[in-house]
């Protein structure tokens, strides 16, 4: 590889937060009726996102982010509602990690430990895994480890940038999404068996209709088909963005 091409990779690693999109920035409710959500603090604070938790009425409000960290991009719920796992920046680490904590923001594990940009964390339906993505191999591809770094292991193998991945209820496939016309992509959670769903191409910064194009607002949840893969596009969520619908009756690779 020449000096310029391998500096370039660099760089892209390091930038990555802004180079990959990441639709994570509202998350379903948990079992405990909490919403999470992400968004800026606002007026003169840093620009950068934080967690924020509250009831499903809106009540209860609170910013739930460890201390020190500057940009959170992306956060989802563990199956049980006790545990968030995210993806941010901070001032000991430049490129985007993972970690887990405690809903309430205690407890702060790091999950992930690499020196190029892991983001875009979905805990798996037991809440012992997590996929997420890596910039690990020179692209960003599809990942799995346990909540503590352990069992790391590449699982998609795909030829351009993948990303956003989500698990099937029972566990036993994910999907995930891939530009440059790669489309959706499932796999069984060990990686096998890996087959496309869609080819349509899609872009970054695709929006999903009601969304505010730069802002963290997002319009409610929809179910349907992408293809032959049955889809649950959430609030916040890209068109391209792969959500598996909570129905064991019509997810994909859950019978």
């Amino acid at each position: 590889m020449r000096v310029g091409d391998l500096l370039a990779s660099l760089l892209l690693a390091l930038f990555a937060g802004s180079a990959v999109a990441d639709a994570r920035d509202t998350a379903y409710p948990g079992r405990n009726g909490a919403i999470l959500y992400i968004r800026d603090l606002g007026g003169n604070a840093p620009k950068g996102g934080h967690i924020f938790v509250s009831a499903a009425d809106g009540s209860g409000l609170r910013d739930v982010t460890p201390t020190g960290f500057t940009d959170v991009r992306s956060a989802a719920w563990s199956p049980d509602g006790r545990l968030i796992a995210f993806s941010a920046t901070g001032s000991a680490r430049l490129t985007q990690a993972v970690y887990v904590m405690n809903a309430d923001g205690s407890g702060l594990r790091q999950v992930t430990r690499g020196h190029l940009a892991e983001l875009s964390p979905t805990l798996s339906p037991d809440g012992k895994s997590l996929a997420f993505t890596s910039f690990d191999r020179g692209l960003f591809q599809i990942f799995r480890s346990r909540l503590d770094g352990t069992r790391r292991r590449v699982l998609s193998n795909q030829t351009t940038n993948c990303q956003n991945a989500e698990w099937s209820p029972t566990g036993r496939f994910i999907v995930f999404e891939c530009q440059l016309g790669g489309g959706l992509v499932i796999m069984r959670a060990d990686g096998s068996g890996e087959r496309r769903l869609t080819t349509a191409a899609r872009t970054i910064d695709s929006s999903l209709p009601g969304r505010r194009t730069g802002s963290r607002s997002c319009s409610r949840a929809r179910r349907g088909r992408t293809g032959s893969a049955p889809t649950d596009v959430g609030c916040g969520a890209s068109p391209a963005s792969p959500a598996i619908a909570r129905s064991r009756r019509t997810a994909a690779g859950s019978r």
